[in-house]
């Protein structure tokens, strides 16, 4: 199994989220950024669940679809950002790495 640093993931789901949310105040880059953070770090944590077949692929999407709906809610409380444009920045950051944490996984997590 391929290995992914949480840092990777995180920068380019934010690199995905910076393009839909255009101008926005640094202070709300910052917390989108670690929303990202925090949803590579739950993919990191299903990976390794998943390389001493501990995971259970629907635990592994519940659990995901947790990690994904806080940062959509968190992202939703930003006075810079809509909420169409916090959910349509959340799908594009998923949208950039869905295939090689899909293939990370083997299975269809994103």
């Amino acid at each position: 199994m391929a290995q992914i640093e949480k840092s990777h993931l995180t920068a380019r789901m934010l690199e995905a989220a910076k393009g839909v949310l255009g101008n926005v105040k640094p202070e709300s880059l910052q917390f989108a950024e670690a929303r990202m953070a925090k949803m590579a770090e739950a993919i990191l944590t299903i990976a390794a669940q998943d390389k001493h077949d501990e995971v259970l692929i629907g635990d592994a999407h519940l659990y995901f679809n947790l990690q994904k709906n806080v940062a959509r809610c968190s992202l939703y409380g930003l006075k810079d950002v809509g909420v169409l444009a916090a959910d349509a920045a959340i799908d594009a950051a998923l949208e950039a790495i869905s295939e090689e944490v899909n293939r990370l996984l083997c299975f269809d997590l994103l």
